[in-house]
């Protein structure tokens, strides 16, 4: 069976000292369980390798009990292909607009389609220069002020009812780029 690239992202490690893991230990706890050509980005939990599963779901799930079993953690895992991230990416629609700060992107990724809710909570916590788009499976942020924001994968998570985890936009095309060269 042939393998495919991806790119897991988990929501919540390495942040203020909580949910520590290390990215070579989780690269070795990986690579043991069968994942192939294993790379991390950064420490907030960014890992590109190859497998021949081909369910994505199924992916995230079985990364989310390797960290379990490894690290005696609970961490929330979104797989995504190289053809979600390039299309994240592409469509982003604040890239279009001459004046856009690209240090003001953010996606935030979803585990889920969002349905049946209301922008009204995520619209009272937003300050004027801040601008969000709700797609598919993500949504779209431009923020000049991300770590003073009330617009935080909380409450995303709570308004949209999925888990969500945000990578800013220098990471998600630099993921994009490592997955690429795999």
């Amino acid at each position: 069976m042939s393998m495919i690239t991806y790119i897991a992202i988990l929501r919540a490690i390495n942040v203020s000292g909580k949910n520590v893991i290390k990215m070579t230990a989780l690269k070795s706890a990986l690579e043991k369980s069968g994942y192939k050509k294993v790379t991390t980005y950064i420490q907030s939990g960014n890992i590109i390798f190859q497998t021949s599963q081909q369910k994505e779901a199924i992916i995230a799930a079985d990364i989310s009990n390797i960290i379990q079993e490894h690290f005696n953690l609970k961490v929330p895992v979104i797989v995504l292909t190289i053809g979600t991230l390039q299309s994240a990416i592409d469509n982003n629609p604040f890239i279009s607009h001459a004046d856009v700060e690209t240090g003001n992107l953010h996606i935030v990724f979803l585990d889920a389609p969002p349905f049946n809710y209301s922008t009204e909570k995520i619209d009272s916590k937003k300050q004027d220069n801040e601008n969000y788009i709700i797609g598919e499976n993500l949504v779209y942020l431009n923020i000049p002020k991300y770590g003073n924001s009330k617009l935080s994968n909380q409450l995303f998570e709570t308004v949209l009812k999925v888990t969500a985890t945000t990578r800013n936009w220098n990471t998600s095309n630099k993921m994009l780029s490592i997955a690429n060269q795999l």
